[in-house]
């Protein structure tokens, strides 16, 4: 079973460290939990996240929000079903990039499940949750 490892590459531009937060104190005991899912739903977020890094020119990709323990999710006031709890979920920022830019292309990627807006807030969220041939989720908060 494959430990945790902050600097084990998930794809070309991120590291399974990058999906932490510094500010989760049990973001690496609930990664643990289920280290082998939650490493493949991370890579396949990443492929995702290679794909908006590479359509706006190779800028990179800053992660401020993913993978959270319940507790951690709670204390930032995410929801009960969070995407992010399940390793399924990245809230980024590209320097000199709009989120509405980032969002709008980010809702053309067939790997994605969902894609949040947050003008306001100055990030994008994406994750990848099972569609199911469904409609991608959008909103904007």
């Amino acid at each position: 079973m494959p430990g945790f490892k902050p600097e084990d590459r998930l794809s070309p531009h991120f590291t399974l460290g990058e999906f932490i937060s510094p500010h989760d104190p049990d973001g690496v005991r609930h990664f643990m939990t289920s280290p082998v899912t939650y490493r493949a739903r991370l890579v396949k977020l990443c492929a995702c996240l290679e794909q908006i890094r590479a359509a706006f020119g190779g800028r990179p990709v800053k992660i401020t929000s993913g993978l959270r323990s319940p507790a951690h999710n709670a204390a930032v006031g995410g929801v009960a079903d969070s995407q992010h709890v399940k390793a399924r979920a990245a809230d980024i920022v590209i320097a000199g990039v709009s989120p509405r830019d980032v969002a709008g292309f980010a809702r053309t990627l067939a790997g994605l499940g969902g894609v949040g807006l947050y003008v306001e807030d100055g990030f994008t969220h994406c994750d990848v949750r099972d569609r199911s041939g469904g409609p991608l989720a959008y909103w904007e908060g």
